[in-house]
């Protein structure tokens, strides 16, 4: 049994742009900051921890007006694999995209 699900709760790093492919498909593209907590020789340390997040066509358009820097939002999704050239050379990156997202308020 294989399952790709990203599950988590983080901060928009920047206000967020509605923008259209040339398909005419709706598309926002940002980042969430989670901070990680964890204990290194007891003491508490924090960990920024940066994901790339895609919103397509009907919860693009939803979502987009609520999307500002520092809006909490629990992001469902699934993660993928994406290549691209940026200047001439080849990139590879990973992101989610999301299937649901929620503002926490």
């Amino acid at each position: 049994m294989e399952l790709n699900q990203f599950i988590g709760i983080g901060e928009v790093t920047h206000d967020v742009d509605l923008n259209e492919t040339a398909q005419g498909h709706s598309v926002c593209n940002f980042n969430i900051r989670i901070i990680e907590t964890f204990e290194v020789q007891g003491e508490q340390v924090q960990k920024d921890l940066f994901i790339r997040v895609v919103a397509w066509k009907q919860l693009a358009v939803k979502i987009h007006p609520r999307l500002k820097k520092g809006t909490k939002v629990l992001v469902i999704g699934k993660i993928v694999f994406r290549e691209f050239e940026s200047k001439g050379e080849r990139k590879k990156t990973f992101e989610v995209s999301a299937i649901d997202i929620q503002v926490q308020e």
